[in-house]
Formats: structure tokens, C-alpha cells, sequence
């Protein structure tokens, strides 16, 4: 029975949701660029990872990304889902005289693409049009929880003069 409890120690050990991480192994955030003002991003999780989480790293990544290219604002122009469901099957074995018979679930993995189009509002009244972000706001706002997900705590980002 301690066998048993070891097995299922390590085998829960490796299993986390993904982090803010770029885009390894089929997991992570990625931002490319598509043209001069628009940037595709995509975030893709693994399991255990929520769908919220996936929509939190994509605001952020749009966000670092306007603001590394130097714009403030951006605005989704365009979203596809990316999720996945699998059958995740085992089969049955012996672990000493403990048997574990055959199972079988069905695992999500949430994932998401938005395209992005972004620059600097020519006034105020521009700056909140529906549908558009502030990237220095949702870096405020969502950036620590995201941030937080991270394996390895990094500094926060520096976004050279915009004061964030």
C-alpha cells in the first residue's frame, strides 16, 4: 500500500496548470506579428489549466506586446478558439496485490488565438471606444495573477517611458 501512495505522489507531482511562459512544448503564450499594426497571439494550456487563465495570458501578452511596439491602446479584431478534448485511457495493473482496473476520462485543454490591432488614440473620446484596451490598464489590473502563475518570479516587465 505505501507503494501504491508513492506512485501516486510522483504521478500528481508533475501535474500543474501551465504558467506565463512562451509557448513550449504545446503550452504557453506567443505574440507574432502579422503586419504593421496587428499582432497575432495565442495561448494554449494543458489540462489543468482554466479557460479564464488562457484568456488572462492572451490580455496580457496584447498588452506587452502593444506597448513593447509602441503603442497604448489595442483592440481585438478577431478570436478563434483553440481547445482541445481528449480521451486520456489507462490500463489496468497490478501494483503489488492492488489491482487498478482499465479507466478512462476526458481531458480539456483550453487554448485560444486573438488578433490584435493596436497604436496610440488620436484623443480621448477615442481611447474608450467599446472593445478597446488600455494596455497599461489590463497590466495593472491582470498582470500580477498572471505573473503570479510564473515557475520562476522574474521582475515585472519595464515598459520604458509610459510610467508602468
Amino acid at each position: 500500500m505505501r507503494r501504491l501512495v508513492w506512485l501516486w505522489i510522483l504521478l500528481l507531482s508533475g501535474c500543474v496548470a501551465t504558467p506565463y511562459q512562451d509557448l513550449q512544448h504545446g503550452e504557453g503564450v506567443v505574440a507574432e506579428r502579422m503586419s504593421d499594426r496587428t499582432i497575432r497571439v495565442t495561448a494554449l494550456g494543458n489540462s489543468l489549466t482554466s479557460s479564464t487563465q488562457v484568456l488572462d495570458f492572451l490580455l496580457v501578452k496584447a498588452a506587452e506586446s502593444t506597448i513593447e511596439n509602441g503603442g497604448t491602446h489595442f483592440a481585438v479584431v478577431d478570436a478563434t478558439d483553440l481547445s482541445q478534448t481528449r480521451i486520456v485511457s489507462s490500463p489496468g495493473i497490478f501494483i503489488g496485490s492492488v489491482y487498478l482496473p482499465p479507466s478512462a476520462s476526458l481531458a480539456n485543454s483550453p487554448g485560444a488565438a486573438i488578433m490584435i490591432a493596436y497604436g496610440i488614440p488620436k484623443d480621448a473620446a477615442s481611447a474608450i471606444l467599446p472593445g478597446m484596451f488600455d494596455a497599461g490598464e489590463v497590466i495593472r489590473n491582470i498582470g500580477p495573477r498572471v505573473y503570479a502563475s510564473r515557475r520562476q518570479k522574474p521582475a515585472p516587465p519595464k515598459f520604458g517611458n509610459t510610467g508602468y
